[in-house]
């Protein structure tokens, strides 16, 4: 399953949309070297509620981010209801690393905003995700109805939002099931963004993908509204692991993280071994990389009772 990390824009309702512009540059230099698919930067040009620059991005400003990158791994957002609807004002293909724009629309906007995605596409050449916002208060008969508007468009995406964190696919699929057979009949991607109100975001995320959907949201830590997001660290292949949490340790101010012990245990779990060797790490003020550099060797018995001698 792809990955749409989104912690400057869902992040941005902790930092009221004004991150350090150096940390975005680092965060975005990171993920991209991860090979994050979709990096989502912020709200593009939206003041209605906020004048801080992540909630009313510019071409300049996502030059700024990305230090004019050629990965074309940028992505903005828009929400439908408060957006600006002049269409010269939008980013056009080649112009900045965007690659796409997702747009976001209540029920009671569904029709105009679906008409507009389609003059935005065609405007800017860009992919376009379409994001259903308040997806769990749809039923079944309206989700399927909903996928069937989408049957004549161009759209890369049809995300389904989890916007209040109270899905459960184990129990709640079949309400989605049809809609995403429309959409793939009709070679469209499907997505989900969760939530972590109920802290069910995990869950949902391998339910998902043993569905084979085919990408879903993070945010470090779970950043984001309300309850949060589904955690980049939670699911990012082992191979970056330690990499992201040293990243995560050296921004923790910027990332609002208070306690930093956490990713030490974080590392033991992923490495499947006791958790007292990272409570002695920390107690050493081991760095993560040299925590890790003995944590991954151990072998045996080793791995589940701890050897007081091996972190001497």
């Amino acid at each position: 399953m792809k990955i749409l990390d989104c912690t400057l824009r869902d992040g941005g309702f902790k930092s009221n949309f004004n991150w350090d512009i150096n940390f975005a540059q680092r965060y975005f230099t990171q993920m991209s070297k991860f090979k994050i698919h979709y990096i989502e930067l912020g709200y593009w040009k939206q003041t209605a509620k906020s004048n801080n620059r992540f909630y009313n991005l510019g071409i300049k400003d996502v030059d700024l981010i990305t230090k004019d990158a050629k990965k074309n791994n940028a992505c903005v957002i828009i929400d439908y209801h408060y957006c600006s609807k002049d269409l010269n004002l939008y980013p056009k293909k080649d112009e900045t690393p965007i690659s796409m724009i997702r747009i976001t629309a209540r029920k009671e906007d569904l029709d105009a905003a679906i008409k507009f995605a389609k003059k935005l596409q065609e405007k800017t050449q860009l992919d376009l995700s379409f994001q259903i916002i308040n997806s769990t208060n749809y039923s079944k008969v309206e989700l399927s109805e909903v996928a069937k508007k989408f049957k004549n468009s161009n759209f890369l995406y049809l995300y389904f939002a989890d916007s209040h964190g109270n899905l459960n696919l184990m129990d709640d699929y079949w309400k989605f099931e049809e809609a995403i057979n429309i959409m793939k009949e009709h070679n469209f991607f499907t997505g989900f963004h969760l939530h972590n109100h109920t802290d069910r975001a995990l869950l949902n995320y391998y339910y998902a993908k043993n569905k084979n959907i085919n990408m879903t949201d993070t945010s470090i830590t779970g950043l984001g509204k309300g309850g949060g997001n589904l955690k980049l660290e939670n699911v990012i292949i082992n191979e970056n692991l330690l990499e992201l949490l040293s990243f995560m340790k050296k921004e923790k101010k910027h990332l609002f993280i208070d306690d930093t012990n956490q990713l030490y245990f974080i590392l033991s779990g992923r490495l499947g071994i006791t958790d007292n060797y990272a409570k002695k790490a920390i107690q050493k003020n081991l760095s993560l990389e040299q925590f890790y550099e003995v944590a991954y060797k151990l072998r045996g018995s080793d791995k589940d009772t701890f050897n007081k001698d091996i972190l001497a």
